[in-house]
């Protein structure tokens, strides 16, 4: 079952289907706390984006390692594409 027939599934209450798990973003503060602690192994965000600023998850966090954020939160905690 694809990611949207599942959450078609869902909207109509359809027994044994289980919930999507997904993520919108982080905020720019949450991640550069991670990486002090080794915790997602990336470059930190911009100067310029604040503590409070929303990253989204399709954000290339360095140009160095082809890692995003994406494919990095996807698999570590195991979420729906």
């Amino acid at each position: 079952m694809s990611s949207r027939e599942r959450f078609n599934a869902i909207l109509n209450f359809e027994k044994g289907v289980k919930n999507l798990k997904y993520e919108y973003g982080y905020w720019a503060g949450l991640l550069r706390k991670w990486n002090k602690q080794n915790f997602t192994n990336t470059d930190n965000p911009s100067d310029s984006l604040t503590d409070s600023d929303l990253i989204r998850i399709s954000f290339p966090i360095s140009a160095k390692k082809e890692k995003n954020l994406y494919t990095f939160f996807l698999n570590y905690f195991h979420l729906d594409p």
